[in-house]
């Protein structure tokens, strides 16, 4: 749901949008004994997806994907602070949930989804966000998403952790 006005979201309104999205995610999961993978997008969703884990059935496998190399703007930006991704084996039919903090383009979930599929092909890939704002250049949305933020298009937004909250900084004009 769209919302307006304040945006930044304290530890106390961001715990209980992670309660929310774990009890929708796990509504999505297959059945134990199926292979699931919780799977976090360095920097932020690696975050969000640790404070996802204790709300969420214990058959899935923690992992992280590092889309640094993967990115389509990397000519331009060049290489930042590269971490390897840490995956579980194989993700060959396997759910996975990849974790995001702030969907905007869609550009991020891209490269994250390139990384998966160099490792196995998913039988599905769920994607979860903490937040979501305008912008997107790519038709990629989240399937459980926290909170979608309606903020101005040069407005900052950041998943701040320990403890983990929403920041959203208005740019002066």
């Amino acid at each position: 749901m769209a919302e307006s006005g304040r945006h930044d979201r304290d530890a106390d309104a961001t715990d209980a949008l992670i309660a929310d999205m774990a009890q929708r995610l796990t509504a999505l999961l297959p059945d134990k004994g199926a292979p699931c993978a919780l799977v976090g997008i360095e920097r932020g969703g690696v975050a969000v997806a640790q404070a996802l884990a204790p709300h969420l059935p214990t058959h899935l496998e923690a992992g992280s994907v590092d889309v640094s190399f993967h990115r389509d703007d990397y000519a331009r930006r060049g290489l930042r602070t590269a971490r390897p991704s840490q995956l579980p084996l194989s993700l060959e039919d396997a759910t996975v949930v990849l974790v995001d903090d702030v969907l905007h383009t869609g550009r991020t979930a891209r490269a994250a989804m390139e990384v998966l599929f160099e490792r196995g092909r998913p039988a599905r890939i769920i994607l979860a966000a903490l937040a979501a704002r305008p912008g997107r250049q790519l038709p990629i949305q989240a399937d459980v998403l926290g909170v979608a933020l309606e903020v101005d298009p040069a407005a900052h937004v950041t998943v701040l952790e320990e403890p983990l909250r929403i920041e959203c900084r208005e740019t002066a004009a």
